[in-house]
């Protein structure tokens, strides 16, 4: 099993910024160190929900100091960008890393970022299939092919010649999306995209009636095997079904602390920061509060998430038994979020101490 960790960090304000974006460089350069296969970066904007708000050149800063780690998107925000940019940068940054890139894509969709760029974002869901297929349209063309004329979701053009510079892996970069809409699942396994995966029920396909819930770590040994099944019968060869089944991974949060109550109150404040950012960018939105079950004050953040299986929190042994269970069910990837929360200079070190505690007691628990 390898791990991979996903930077999202909540900077305190304008002036914490700067200090911000350093933390972020050097906890990626610490884990490219350490072994981690991977370090993904989101797009948001405008609301203190990760400082470097451009993942391309948060990465592109990155590319050429990473020793062995890929860098990847969690995601990149389809409908937010003009394609053939998206298009161009996505190879560029393919070319950086020598092939070391996961274009992590997806549809978005809080209030206030889409207001920024002008998007509706009750239809960027369904916009970001359309504008993939475009973008996988526009990676094949050739010189001498006749132009691709567009009209999609707001953006317009014609690409006459090609998109330059080419993908280092061709024919595009490896790439991976959501898969909790049966379109997004069915895209990527007809184009062979990796998925960050969620426990449950294929897409599409409610629960059984009166069943009980299922194991959730058990639901995703079940959910990568299906998708291997449905890989093959789209006709994808041996190593593209390998690199889709290799970074395909389930997503959470990770803490590690000396004992299981130090690293249950780190991540219970934590979650704190995010339930006051997301109270902010509802009310910005002029949504209800009501309207997610995240804001439900009744209930400690950690403690509900650590309920469903989705939190890696605790001491190293705690943290080692539950990532034992997950390479059990046959995944062959986890990504942490270990450096979330509102970034001060004490959780910063909380996050570079969890970090190391990780490195020298966890990791080693999982090398051949």
């Amino acid at each position: 099993m390898r791990f991979s960790v996903f930077s999202l960090p909540l900077t305190p304000g304008a002036e914490a910024d700067t200090s911000t974006l350093r933390f972020v460089e050097e906890f990626a350069l610490r884990c490219d160190e350490a072994g981690f296969a991977a370090t993904y970066f989101a797009e948001h904007h405008f609301s203190d929900y990760s400082a470097y708000g451009n993942n391309f050149l948060m990465a592109a800063s990155l590319a050429r100091q990473l020793r062995q780690m890929h860098l990847g998107f969690a995601v990149s925000v389809v409908p937010l960008n003009h394609p053939v940019r998206l298009a161009e940068q996505a190879n560029l940054l393919d070319q950086l890393c020598e092939g070391r890139f996961i274009f992590g894509v997806g549809s978005g969709g809080i209030p206030s970022e889409s207001a920024g760029f002008g998007a509706n974002p009750h239809e960027q869901s369904q916009h970001t299939e359309a504008l993939l297929e475009l973008i996988f349209r526009l990676w094949a063309k050739e010189m001498d092919h006749p132009p691709i004329e567009f009209d999609i979701a707001g953006f317009r053009g014609r690409l006459d010649e090609r998109i330059m510079p080419s993908a280092y892996r061709r024919p595009h970069p490896l790439m991976k999306r959501p898969g909790m809409s049966a379109g997004g699942y069915a895209q990527a396994v007809r184009w062979g995209m990796a998925l960050f995966l969620m426990a449950g029920p294929p897409p599409g396909q409610p629960p059984e009636a009166g069943a009980a819930p299922p194991d959730p770590v058990a639901a995703l040994g079940q959910r990568l095997r299906q998708f291997e099944v449905d890989l093959r019968a789209a006709g994808h060869d041996d190593a593209v079904v390998a690199d889709c089944l290799r970074w395909t991974s389930p997503n959470s949060g990770c803490f590690v602390g000396e004992t299981d109550e130090e690293a249950l109150a780190h991540v219970s404040a934590q979650g704190e920061g995010y339930r006051e950012w997301l109270g902010r960018s509802l009310d910005a939105s002029g949504i209800d509060r009501g309207v997610t079950p995240f804001w439900d004050e009744s209930v400690p953040i950690a403690r509900r998430s650590a309920s469903e299986g989705f939190e890696f929190m605790g001491s190293p042994e705690t943290v080692t038994r539950i990532l034992k269970g997950y390479e059990a069910a046959g995944l062959q990837e986890v990504t942490f979020m270990m450096n979330g929360g509102r970034s001060t200079p004490e959780r910063q070190a909380a996050h570079l101490r969890s970090l190391q505690l990780f490195v020298d007691e966890v990791m080693p628990q999982f090398k051949a």
